[in-house]
């Protein structure tokens, strides 16, 4: 190959990676503003515990407060037992649900030899209604009985969150999936703290609404050195262009429903949508 070829074929390459930094700086400018101070985070309880939900090696759970500049949230911990440095993985979890939801998975990523971690989105779980509306939140009670519980319990919480993406709506003051997204960079910054975490190795991955959590966080913190979302990559512009917004849509309906009224339109269109997204998730 002509040696004038490759020079051109490299700049083109180099080209392309500063484009990619240029807009991963720009998307987490767009999270949160930097420099920021580091979280500081404390134990509220921790227990090994085996077989909370199936039979297998005991796994260490612990759960932590972190506080940071804009407020602070309740982390769940999953790792395995035996004290060495692991690779670590961020769960995050479905539209209406919690991070207890995601515990049987943490489990198995936990006797997989990871340290697994999971938050509460913004207007989910203990940060919608105390205890998320249980009785007992605290890690003696975590196992099959407390998902189903939170399972059931689950439209009360959804009301607050939908009142909140409403409000987004009205001011601008709520974000629909980059709330999430800036709150997993200080979960970032946590494990990046850990001592028992290999910090070349920090992952993500999500489903549905944390799928798409997932996915922006990858987009924004080079930290993370894998993803996996699920059930959550996807175009909004895509999806209004061909006509195939329903489904997403229909996940936080209310808000749309609201928009439209106010619009004087008779239901929900592309108009309506490309609207909304443009407010609550620009």
């Amino acid at each position: 190959e002509p040696s004038n070829r490759r020079s051109k074929r490299s700049k083109l390459r180099c080209g392309a990676m500063d484009g990619l930094e240029q807009r991963r700086q720009a998307l987490r400018a767009a999270l949160r503003k930097e420099p920021i101070t580091s979280p500081d985070v404390r134990i509220v309880e921790a227990r090994v515990a085996g077989g909370l939900f199936r039979a297998g090696d005991a796994v260490l759970w612990e759960k932590l407060r972190l506080c940071h500049d804009g407020g602070a949230f309740n982390l769940l911990v999953a790792r395995p037992t035996e004290c060495t440095r692991t690779a670590a993985i961020l769960v995050m979890h479905p539209t209406g649900k919690s991070k207890e939801f995601m515990a049987e998975a943490m489990e198995r990523w936990a006797r997989k030899g990871f340290l697994a971690i999971a938050f509460d989105a913004p207007w989910h779980g203990e940060r919608a209604t105390p205890l998320a509306g249980l009785k007992d939140l605290t890690l003696s009670a975590l196992g099959p009985s407390q998902v189903k519980e939170i399972s059931s319990s689950e439209s009360s919480r959804l009301k607050i969150y939908f009142d909140a993406l409403i409000r987004g709506w009205h001011d601008g003051s709520e974000r629909f999936v980059m709330d999430i997204a800036r709150d997993a960079l200080w979960v970032v910054d946590y494990l990046s703290m850990r001592p028992d975490v290999l910090q070349d190795y920090i992952a993500a991955t999500g489903v549905s609404l944390g799928g798409m959590a997932c996915w922006l966080l990858a987009a924004a913190d080079p930290r993370i050195f894998a993803a996996a979302p699920a059930i959550g990559v996807q175009s909004f512009h895509h999806a209004l262009v061909n006509d195939l917004w329903q489904a997403r849509v229909d996940s936080v309906r209310p808000t749309f429903e609201e928009a439209a009224k106010e619009m004087g339109k008779a239901k929900i269109d592309q108009e309506v949508v490309k609207a909304v997204w443009a407010r609550i998730a620009p």
